[in-house]
């Protein structure tokens, strides 16, 4: 048997609305619904995900272990990408969503409340850094910002794999109770974005829309 209580090492994914409440696409459309919609696209059936009480209504997302992390990444910063830009399309300014992503792999473990550990802690608080809002509030034509820990940045960045480029992240200092941690940030649109744009009446993904 396995002891539920032992710590396991596992992608941690934390998502959230920015300048949104838990449910800003209305019923139907919420955040888990978007995510899951997301997820399922790029065959990530197997991810555990829970809403983050103490994010206000924000996500985790945790990933079996084992699971190719760059691909991960990769492919839910993609489909995301696509998915808020087949929304946003017909929103109008007042439906309009944004996202703030982040990505963090360490040692987790299941407690009363779901998944607890420092990696989980690390994720959270990248997810909600003043420096990841202000690069949306920087770029205000894109509708997705993502932070990844200077740790699964090295590991999973330097060989550009699942068109994964250096070249489209930025290196920050984050601050939080005394401490400065580096980590990078990618915006979706912004120089070396490994999704390219759609084409006039085309989505993200190639397909052609009306």
């Amino acid at each position: 048997m396995t002891d539920a209580s032992a710590s396991v090492r596992r992608l941690c994914v934390a998502v959230d609305v920015d300048d949104g409440g838990p449910d800003p696409l209305g019923s139907g459309h919420s955040l888990p619904h978007l995510v899951a919609r997301a997820s399922s696209a790029t065959g990530l059936d197997r991810l555990c995900m829970q809403q983050d009480a103490e994010a206000g209504g924000g996500l985790l997302l945790l990933l079996p272990p084992g699971v190719d992390e760059a691909k991960v990444i990769g492919d839910l910063l993609g489909e995301l990408r696509a998915v808020l830009w087949r929304h946003n399309r017909h929103a109008g300014a007042s439906g309009r969503i944004r996202l703030r992503l982040a990505f963090h792999q360490g040692l987790t473990r299941i407690g009363e409340v779901g998944f607890v550990g420092r990696a989980v802690d690390t994720v959270r608080r990248l997810c909600s850094c003043a420096e990841l809002r202000r690069e949306l509030i920087r770029h205000p034509d894109a509708d997705l910002a993502a932070i990844l820990s200077e740790q699964l940045f090295d590991d999973v960045i330097e060989h550009e794999r699942h068109g994964l480029r250096r070249c489209s992240f930025r290196a920050v200092d984050v601050r939080e109770d005394g401490c400065t941690r580096r980590a990078w940030i990618h915006v979706q649109g912004v120089r070396g974005d490994a999704v390219p744009a759609p084409r006039r009446g085309e989505s993200p993904d190639g397909r052609l829309v009306t």
